[in-house]
């Protein structure tokens, strides 16, 4: 998580990045490095990578925190599996 608010910061301040109008890490790597030049594409490519192997990491500690409360699912949806599982 901190390392996705420090590029997301640095990112904001480097290049005036609009907060209300680009919010999510990858429309801001795609604002920063607009354009087709070379060096553009290649700080985009880099910057999209290294997000993606930030996401799949967060998706995976979350996957292995038994702890952490499983805020997604709907009441309906736990009553039908608590019915499934005791049969009722």
């Amino acid at each position: 998580m901190y390392l996705r608010l420090n590029v997301e910061k640095v990112l904001f301040e480097k290049y005036d990045i609009n907060t209300s109008k680009y919010d999510m890490l990858s429309n801001i790597i795609f604002e920063s490095f607009k354009g087709n030049n070379p060096i553009n594409i290649k700080h985009c490519i880099f910057f999209t990578s290294r997000k993606t192997l930030l996401n799949e990491f967060n998706h995976f500690e979350g996957n292995l925190n038994i702890f952490q409360p499983a805020i997604d699912i709907s009441d309906t949806a736990l009553e039908k599996g608590k019915n499934q599982l005791w049969n009722i």
